[in-house]
C-alpha cells in the first residue's frame, strides 16, 4: 500500500493499493465475503439486515456531517485536527 496526498484536502492522505496489494485483495476477497456473510448476515433475519443497513446509513450521515464541520470543537475526538 502507498500513501498519497489528497488533492481535495491537503490535511488528508489517501491509501492506495499497490499492484501486489491488488493481487492479494483479488485472491482473498471471495473468502472474506463468504466469511462475513456466514458470521454476520446468516445470523440475522431479513428485518434485522434492513435495520443494520439503516443504522449504517445513519452513522455514515453523521460522520459526513462531522467532516463538514469547520469548528474542531464539533468534530469527534479522533477527527479533530
Amino acid at each position: 500500500m502507498d500513501r498519497r496526498d489528497d488533492p481535495a484536502n491537503r490535511r488528508n492522505q489517501l491509501a492506495v493499493l499497490t499492484e501486489g496489494g491488488h493481487r492479494l485483495l483479488e485472491r482473498v476477497a471471495p473468502g472474506h465475503v463468504e466469511a462475513v456473510r456466514h458470521a454476520i448476515f446468516d445470523a440475522l433475519t431479513p428485518d434485522q439486515v434492513r435495520q443494520f443497513a439503516e443504522i449504517g446509513e445513519a452513522i455514515n450521515a453523521a460522520l459526513q456531517h462531522v467532516d463538514a464541520a469547520q469548528d474542531d470543537e464539533e468534530a469527534l475526538p479522533w477527527r479533530r485536527r
